[in-house]
């Protein structure tokens, strides 16, 4: 009876880790998900676009947005923000404007699958910065928590210091809480 009673234990103890990896995972492809959705969106509606608002947005503007796609965001799984940033570059009118989305990842960092790490997504130019600063940096100190429905963390200070000259002139960033709500946040800030 005892040898039952230690093979269940066992077997519960292995299935309990195996659920969790997988519960992380399907968190992690929900965080993906909305990172593509969101680009996707942010993309096609810039592809005509051939003026200096090209992926610029205002809190307005972006919920218009979501609106017109039929899209709601998510709420976010274990209390992680997500950033969006945005700018207005300096050379060719509307061409070369940039923007960048990008999450903490339970299992899916950019160091490969089953790590944490950051899930980015993007224009080219501001999605390659911010992955050269993920993989240069000390990413274990990022903090992408916000349980309060606050965006304000220091991590995303951090980033925004980074992102501002690869933005270009006017850089504008929101953060996605906890519920899912938009905010905005301070211009270059």
């Amino acid at each position: 009876m005892l040898v039952v009673i230690v093979i269940i234990g066992i077997l519960s103890a292995i299935s309990t880790a195996t659920l969790k990896r997988y519960f992380s995972q399907a968190r992690d492809a929900a965080r993906k998900s909305t990172i593509q959705n969101i680009t996707l969106m942010l993309k096609i509606d810039g592809a005509g676009k051939w003026t200096d608002d090209k992926y610029m947005y205002d809190v307005f503007k972006l919920r218009k947005l979501f609106e017109k796609n039929d899209y709601k965001i998510p709420p976010s799984q274990n209390s992680y923000c997500y950033l969006l940033g945005m700018g207005q570059g300096s050379e060719i009118v509307g061409d070369d404007n940039e923007f960048f989305i990008t999450v903490w990842g339970e299992r899916s960092g950019s160091e490969g699958l089953g790590t944490p790490g950051p899930i980015v997504d993007g224009t080219q130019t501001a999605r390659v910065a911010l992955q050269s600063f993920y993989e240069a940096g000390d990413t274990e100190r990022l903090d992408f928590m916000c349980p309060t429905g606050s965006i304000t963390t220091s991590s995303f200070a951090v980033i925004r210091s980074f992102m501002n000259p690869v933005l270009g002139n006017n850089p504008i960033y929101f953060g996605i809480d906890k519920d899912g709500k938009l905010q905005n946040s301070a211009p270059g800030q």
